[in-house]
């Protein structure tokens, strides 16, 4: 219900229209026979709009309306008299007033009109008070993403400058908003060249000469480009998106600046890392190939490629016992699924097989080696473990003894002493024990460069979660610290969402759910410390090469001090 204070110095007229203006108006009336009760009963409490005679003793309707003016009242005042010379309408329209209506004539038209004005007026403060707070808020909104944000009008001229674009360039929003000629890439970049938000508004600009990566996503525009700074080179991402008005017509562009050089380096580090693991595993000189859990062959080295004829590009991100073909001319377990298998199920296959501190050595006549000539191999096979000590993969050594059985058996058929088969026997035993020094050797290699990649992952300041069906099975030292949980199984076979704030769970269980077509994006959430509290982060996930497929990397890093900033 509108709420008006009625303002005459006629007493009968004041009861007359707050009669009338409540019963066909459905309005609250106050009324106030002066100026001076006007201003106190405003000083008692709120009303939705005033209605004012023009003639008054002491001070007319004219002079409060400047009074209310210039206190930056701006409630709606309708002037309503029987003055009707245009030089008061004139300047009463000029100093804020909303309406003016003359009295006189029939009072139910007259009262009708100015019902009618009074609803107009308050309508149009209430949309103009919504426009005005929408513009707040949003203008409040920029200035607390995480990430410096600007917005052009077709004009290139600035009309949003956040905080945390002034704190990446060090121009102020009242420098550069209202500004053009493209000032805003002098600000960023040092120098005018083409910004994402000018490719939205110009399809021809050439974006490809300054930027990689650039996609294209139906209106959307996202890219990388390096730049120098006093601080060294930086690598840039930037999103960019139109703004369109309510029909729909693109009226601007607004951009996204973040700086990914740490999360750059650390991707090309975790590469390296993953290229050192590879090579080492190339040039290892027994056949040497491994599986997922799976059974999808992941790597398959040199030597093997040598012994089978079999390139690593024909073989590898294959399963079903594909690696078994080359060595028995079907699909069929072999050695190194006796780590899934029952040991029962394939031991029979295997002439000699023992377990040895964790690792399984055989030995088999392969018929299919050399085209057909055969050959006796030796193998060694361990499984390959996660962070936590969970099996998801295997690897099996290979190495052709025929020479050494051929001697073995010349040694049985022989007619020698007992004393010199003894001797040779000890001798052949000495040989499989230097044989398996050798391979403890070889793993001992890999496990000091699995040792360095578990090392990278526990020292890199962002937090580090696996997590595996919405359960966390392994997190890093600093996502430990980061949520203030016990480094040594705090938050290992925890939910995701214990430690994610309710409202941003949704969309963080998407980020992780589609880690695979979101492999580079990044959102910015609350998550949940272990008192409670909930601290701003970024996210990112992807998938593990070589992993089990529900294997999510989940990179999550403290923004806190952003946000600090941003304040």
């Amino acid at each position: 219900m509108i709420r008006v204070l009625y303002v005459d110095d006629d007493p009968l007229l004041l009861e007359t229209g707050r009669l009338y203006l409540q019963k066909f108006g459905n309005f609250t009336v106050d009324t106030a026979e002066s100026v001076a009760k006007a201003l106190k009963k405003l000083g008692e409490g709120p009303y939705d709009a005033i209605i004012s005679d023009y003639q008054m003793p002491v001070m007319d309707g004219l002079s409060f309306l400047k009074h209310l003016r210039g206190s930056r009242n701006s409630i709606p005042f309708i002037l309503f008299t029987g003055k009707g010379r245009e030089e008061v309408v004139i300047e009463a329209l000029n100093n804020g007033a909303d309406y003016y209506l003359q009295k006189g004539g029939q009072p139910k038209a007259q009262y009708t009109e100015l019902i009618h004005k009074v609803k107009l007026a308050v309508e149009k403060r209430q949309a103009e008070n919504n426009l005005r707070r929408s513009h707040r808020q949003i203008k409040d909104m920029l200035d607390h993403l995480p990430d410096p944000t600007f917005a052009i009008d077709r004009d290139g001229v600035v009309i949003a400058w956040n905080r945390a674009q002034v704190a990446l360039t060090g121009h102020s929003s009242e420098e550069m908003i209202g500004k053009g000629e493209g000032l805003y890439t002098l600000a960023i970049y040092g120098e005018r060249r083409p910004m994402l938000v000018d490719a939205i508004l110009d399809e021809e600009l050439p974006v490809n000469e300054y930027y990689s990566n650039v996609i294209r996503d139906q209106d959307t525009i996202t890219a990388e480009t390096r730049i120098k700074t006093v601080h060294g080179n930086k690598i840039l991402w930037g999103k960019a998106s139109p703004l369109y008005d309510e029909t729909g017509n693109i009226i601007g562009a607004i951009q996204t600046v973040r700086d990914i050089t740490r999360i750059k380096k650390a991707e090309m580090e975790l590469v390296n890392s993953k290229q050192m693991l590879s090579d080492i595993i190339d040039f290892l000189p027994d056949a040497t190939f491994a599986i997922d859990k799976r059974g999808v062959v992941i790597a398959w080295n040199h030597a093997i490629e040598e012994m089978t004829s079999i390139k690593k590009q024909e073989i590898i991100g294959k399963g079903d016992y594909i690696y078994s073909i080359p060595f028995y001319g079907e699909t069929r377990p072999v050695l190194i699924d006796l780590l899934y298998k029952d040991w029962e199920e394939i031991s029979y296959q295997y002439d000699y097989v023992r377990e040895q501190d964790g690792h399984l050595v055989a030995e088999v006549f392969s018929p299919r080696m050399y085209d057909g000539r055969g050959a006796w191999l030796w193998g060694i096979t361990a499984p390959l473990k996660d962070a936590d000590g969970k099996i998801n993969g295997a690897i099996q050594s290979i190495r052709d003894i025929t020479e050494r059985k051929k001697s073995e058996t010349d040694l049985l058929r022989s007619n020698e002493e007992l004393a010199a088969a003894y001797e040779e026997l000890s001798g052949s035993y000495e040989e499989i024990s230097a044989s398996m020094e050798e391979v403890k050797a070889q793993k001992a290699q890999i496990e000091q460069s699995e040792a360095r990649f578990r090392s990278l992952i526990e020292h890199v300041p962002d937090g580090i979660v696996i997590v595996r069906n919405d359960t966390i099975s392994y997190a890093n030292p600093a996502v430990c610290e980061m949520l203030m949980y016990d480094p040594e199984g705090g938050l290992t076979g925890r939910l995701v969402s214990s430690i994610v704030d309710p409202p941003s769970l949704s969309r963080v269980i998407f980020q992780i759910s589609s880690a695979k077509t979101l492999q580079g994006s990044y959102i910015e959430e609350n998550f949940l410390r272990a008192d409670g509290r909930a601290i701003p982060v970024e996210v990112s996930a992807f998938t593990c090469p070589g992993q089990e497929e529900e294997d999510v990397i989940v990179v999550i890093r403290n923004i806190t001090r952003k946000y600090s900033i941003n304040s």
